[in-house]
């Protein structure tokens, strides 16, 4: 479960992970989210300097990793960030875009960066259907969860974070 800041909560009974587990480093992340935003909406991205808060209404998109690395990739932004991503994705003007788009772009996006992660990974991973929960209402597989990462980005349209989330 994620909380009304975006940040992780550990669900009861939780294991920790085990330390065979490949890891995801922030910098291999990093060079995935940057590929895909370039390609897909034309954005640079950057790392930031800080910390990615929520502003108002916003959105977390995911998608689950199962196999042989078990977790979640989460895109968590702004809804109007979002909702200028989605411009972009479909070239048409923001205020064109319906919640449906943006619910459907982000998805994507969460989709492309899980696809990108699976090859840096171990054989034998798959993706499940993306996800998008109003604020932090995002729910993982069975089992506890632990944060890997929670890298905070920039682009021209705003802020916004990728989590990596492993499961048991």
């Amino acid at each position: 479960m994620v909380d009304s800041h975006g940040n992780l909560r550990r669900q009861a009974g939780a294991q920790e992970i085990a330390a065979t587990k490949p890891d995801v480093h922030a910098g291999e992340v990093a060079k995935i989210v940057g590929s895909v935003f370039k390609t897909m909406l034309g954005l640079q991205t950057r790392l930031s300097e800080h910390t990615w808060t929520p502003q108002g209404e916003w959105l977390t998109s995911g998608v689950d990793i199962a196999g042989g690395w078990s977790g979640s990739v989460l895109i968590q932004c702004d809804r109007s960030i979002a909702c200028e991503f989605a411009g972009r994705f479909l070239a048409t003007d923001p205020p064109g875009v319906t919640d449906s788009d943006i619910r459907d772009v982000l998805a994507e996006l969460a989709k492309m960066i899980g696809g990108n992660m699976i090859r840096v990974l171990a054989k034998g991973i798959r993706l499940a259907t993306p996800r998008v929960a109003d604020r932090g209402d995002y729910r993982f597989p069975a089992g506890g969860a632990e944060v890997r990462e929670r890298i905070p980005f920039e682009c021209d349209a705003g802020t916004f974070r990728v989590v990596v989330v492993t499961t048991d």
